[in-house]
């Protein structure tokens, strides 16, 4: 009541304060246990760093090299078919 005073809430701010008070924080949602296995597996696989970052509707793979050769490497890994 003291903050709705002192800040001259409107009815409508002051049920938004209220419910962000209520709700209790989100907790912090780590990565997708599938997810983190999808990467352990790429990086056993390929011999490098593997990162897969999800988006909404997607997401992205990145593999990390350190030089000229490992890309080389790496891309011909992924391109034997």
């Amino acid at each position: 009541a003291h903050d709705v005073r002192a800040r001259g809430l409107s009815v409508r701010e002051t049920e938004l304060l209220v419910r962000k008070r209520l709700t209790p924080p989100r907790p912090a949602a780590g990565p997708d246990p599938h997810t983190k296995a999808a990467a352990e597996r790429l990086r056993v696989a390929l011999g490098t760093r593997v990162e897969i970052v999800r988006g909404r509707r997607g997401g992205r793979i990145q593999i990390q090299f350190g030089s000229e050769a490992e890309l080389q490497r790496l891309f011909e890994q992924l391109t034997v078919g």
